[in-house]
């Protein structure tokens, strides 16, 4: 009879231990979770400020190599100049 009583209680000890353990994993998994959202959304605008400086970058040096075409030199707002050489 001591010795069921012994088991029904280390039973209990048990189970209530891997509840513990359970209850931590659960936490800690939401924990990782909400980590995990944050660091993409950084990542996500870090990325996007990234293109929009590339595609500034990109539309100056198009800008600069266009203007210094012979074709586009030789014209002010759509008139020819005469003696532009």
């Amino acid at each position: 009879m001591k010795l069921t009583i012994k088991l029904a209680t280390q039973s209990r000890k048990s189970q209530l231990k891997m509840g513990e353990t359970v209850a931590i994993l659960f936490i800690f998994f939401i924990l990782l979770t909400v980590g995990a959202v944050f660091y993409f959304n950084i990542q996500k605008s870090s990325v996007t400020r990234e293109a929009g400086e590339q595609f500034e970058l990109k539309a100056v040096e198009i800008t600069q190599s266009i203007s210094f075409l012979p074709e586009a030199q030789c014209t002010e707002s759509n008139v020819v100049k005469a003696s532009c050489f």
